[in-house]
């Protein structure tokens, strides 16, 4: 009997200890995700990628916790994530963060399930991977400030300073 209480405790403890980070359903429900579909809203002019990759999907999958933390972060949704299986559209999720900041500062995703909103801090891998996705702006669209003196030929110096 004594043995039989130990073994009980036993695995009572060990499976306390081994307790998934993504709670079911999320686990199920994205176990056939094959792709995932990547949109930064981008200012209104919406990018698109997509991922096949074996890893990018599970870092992705595994980052959709089922919980809901208290996130004070100002910043807004830049993105969405859409999980597929053959096609079809599993589970939509939004996110935020933005590439000069610390995964502390934005950094968070959201979504709703059966009546239910989630939204929780990124994982550390779903963030690197965000943020190194995040699209960059244009050559053409940075504003530079260039000292007129610079761009000026010698003469010009010469002859402006003569003035």
């Amino acid at each position: 009997m004594r043995l039989f209480i130990f073994i009980l405790l036993a695995i009572l403890i060990i499976s306390c200890n081994n307790a998934p980070e993504q709670k079911e359903p999320f686990k199920s429900l994205l176990s056939k995700c094959d792709t995932v579909n990547f949109n930064f809203y981008n200012g209104g002019d919406t990018v698109h990628f997509n991922t096949e990759d074996s890893l990018g999907i599970k870092y992705l999958t595994q980052a959709v916790l089922g919980n809901t933390e208290t996130i004070n972060d100002t910043c807004k949704p830049v993105g969405e994530l859409y999980y597929r299986a053959k096609g079809d559209t599993l589970l939509r999720t939004e996110f935020a963060v933005l590439p000069t900041l610390d995964r502390k500062d934005c950094a968070y995703m959201t979504y709703t399930y059966q009546g239910q909103t989630y939204k929780h801090r990124l994982t550390e891998k779903v963030h690197q991977l965000l943020t190194q996705m995040y699209p960059k702006p244009a050559a053409d669209t940075i504003n530079r400030t260039v000292d007129p003196a610079i761009t000026d030929s010698p003469n010009q110096r010469q002859d402006s300073a003569k003035k």
